[in-house]
Protein backbone atom coordinates (compact mmCIF):
# COMPACT_ATOMS: atom_id res chain seq x y z
CA UNK A 1 0.00 0.00 0.00
CA UNK A 2 1.81 3.53 -0.86
CA UNK A 3 2.21 6.20 1.66
CA UNK A 4 -0.75 8.55 0.22
CA UNK A 5 -3.33 5.40 0.43
CA UNK A 6 -2.01 4.51 4.33
CA UNK A 7 -2.53 8.21 5.26
CA UNK A 8 -5.48 8.80 3.54
CA UNK A 9 -6.67 5.17 6.01
CA UNK A 10 -5.08 6.93 8.57
CA UNK A 11 -7.24 10.18 8.53
CA UNK A 12 -10.64 8.13 7.89
CA UNK A 13 -10.48 6.06 10.94
CA UNK A 14 -9.04 8.41 13.52
CA UNK A 15 -12.25 10.17 14.56
CA UNK A 16 -14.02 6.96 15.00
CA UNK A 17 -15.50 6.09 11.67
CA UNK A 18 -17.21 2.87 11.52
CA UNK A 19 -18.09 0.34 8.60
CA UNK A 20 -20.91 -1.56 8.94
CA UNK A 21 -20.68 -4.35 6.51
CA UNK A 22 -24.02 -6.73 5.52
CA UNK A 23 -23.16 -10.22 4.72
CA UNK A 24 -22.46 -11.01 1.09
CA UNK A 25 -23.80 -14.47 -0.53
CA UNK A 26 -22.29 -16.28 -3.43
CA UNK A 27 -24.96 -16.40 -5.98
CA UNK A 28 -24.06 -20.18 -7.07
CA UNK A 29 -23.24 -21.86 -3.99
CA UNK A 30 -25.37 -19.85 -1.70
CA UNK A 31 -22.78 -19.27 0.94
CA UNK A 32 -22.67 -16.35 3.28
CA UNK A 33 -19.56 -14.42 3.43
CA UNK A 34 -19.31 -12.00 6.53
CA UNK A 35 -16.52 -9.78 6.90
CA UNK A 36 -14.81 -11.69 9.12
CA UNK A 37 -14.51 -14.19 6.46
CA UNK A 38 -13.92 -12.37 3.48
CA UNK A 39 -10.67 -12.88 1.74
CA UNK A 40 -8.19 -10.16 2.05
CA UNK A 41 -5.20 -9.60 -0.15
CA UNK A 42 -2.14 -10.75 1.08
CA UNK A 43 -0.52 -6.82 1.60
CA UNK A 44 -3.80 -6.00 3.30
CA UNK A 45 -4.48 -8.78 5.93
CA UNK A 46 -2.56 -7.09 9.07
CA UNK A 47 -4.04 -3.90 8.30
CA UNK A 48 -7.88 -5.60 7.42
CA UNK A 49 -7.19 -7.78 10.96
CA UNK A 50 -6.45 -4.42 12.99
CA UNK A 51 -9.45 -2.83 12.11
CA UNK A 52 -11.41 -5.37 13.15
CA UNK A 53 -9.57 -6.45 16.11
CA UNK A 54 -10.47 -2.55 17.16
CA UNK A 55 -13.73 -1.87 16.10
CA UNK A 56 -13.30 0.00 13.00
CA UNK A 57 -15.31 -2.98 10.52
CA UNK A 58 -18.23 -4.12 12.66
CA UNK A 59 -20.08 -7.45 11.06
CA UNK A 60 -23.98 -6.90 10.78
CA UNK A 61 -25.14 -10.26 12.16
CA UNK A 62 -28.27 -9.21 12.28
CA UNK A 63 -29.54 -9.31 8.66
CA UNK A 64 -32.56 -10.43 6.42
CA UNK A 65 -31.33 -13.26 4.08
CA UNK A 66 -33.45 -12.28 1.30
CA UNK A 67 -31.70 -8.75 1.17
CA UNK A 68 -28.67 -10.20 0.00
CA UNK A 69 -29.54 -10.76 -3.63
CA UNK A 70 -30.04 -7.01 -3.76
CA UNK A 71 -27.40 -4.85 -5.01
CA UNK A 72 -26.52 -1.14 -5.16
CA UNK A 73 -26.36 -0.56 -8.60
CA UNK A 74 -29.66 -2.48 -9.29
CA UNK A 75 -31.55 -0.18 -6.92
CA UNK A 76 -30.05 2.83 -7.83
CA UNK A 77 -30.87 2.11 -11.77
CA UNK A 78 -34.38 1.37 -10.10
CA UNK A 79 -34.54 4.30 -8.38
CA UNK A 80 -33.04 6.83 -11.16
CA UNK A 81 -35.97 5.07 -13.78
CA UNK A 82 -38.33 6.38 -11.05
CA UNK A 83 -36.97 9.21 -10.77
CA UNK A 84 -37.00 9.81 -14.53
CA UNK A 85 -40.28 8.85 -15.19
CA UNK A 86 -41.84 10.56 -12.44
CA UNK A 87 -40.44 13.86 -13.42
CA UNK A 88 -42.06 13.06 -17.43
CA UNK A 89 -45.47 12.28 -15.70
CA UNK A 90 -45.66 15.02 -12.65
CA UNK A 91 -44.38 17.63 -14.89
CA UNK A 92 -41.35 17.62 -11.91
CA UNK A 93 -38.04 18.98 -12.11
CA UNK A 94 -36.39 18.81 -15.86
CA UNK A 95 -39.67 19.55 -17.12
CA UNK A 96 -40.72 23.13 -18.64
CA UNK A 97 -44.28 23.28 -19.85
CA UNK A 98 -44.40 19.15 -20.54
CA UNK A 99 -41.52 18.80 -22.73
CA UNK A 100 -38.24 17.47 -21.30
CA UNK A 101 -35.40 20.51 -21.25
CA UNK A 102 -32.72 19.76 -23.12
CA UNK A 103 -29.31 20.10 -21.91
CA UNK A 104 -26.59 22.04 -23.90
CA UNK A 105 -23.40 21.11 -24.22
CA UNK A 106 -21.66 22.48 -20.55
CA UNK A 107 -24.86 20.34 -19.22
CA UNK A 108 -26.81 23.21 -18.25
CA UNK A 109 -30.20 22.69 -18.45
CA UNK A 110 -31.86 25.02 -20.74
CA UNK A 111 -28.70 25.64 -22.50
CA UNK A 112 -29.69 23.49 -25.71
CA UNK A 113 -30.45 24.68 -28.74
CA UNK A 114 -34.20 23.79 -28.47
CA UNK A 115 -34.54 25.73 -25.41
CA UNK A 116 -37.87 27.96 -25.35
CA UNK A 117 -38.03 30.63 -22.53
CA UNK A 118 -41.01 29.55 -20.09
Amino acid sequence: MNTKTSEALGRMFKHGLKLYVYPMIDEKTGKITTATQVEVAPNLRSLYQYLIDNRHIEEIGDYQKDFLRIYPPAVLDWRLSERFSTNLSTGGPGQTKGRRRKLGRDGAAGSGPDHQRA
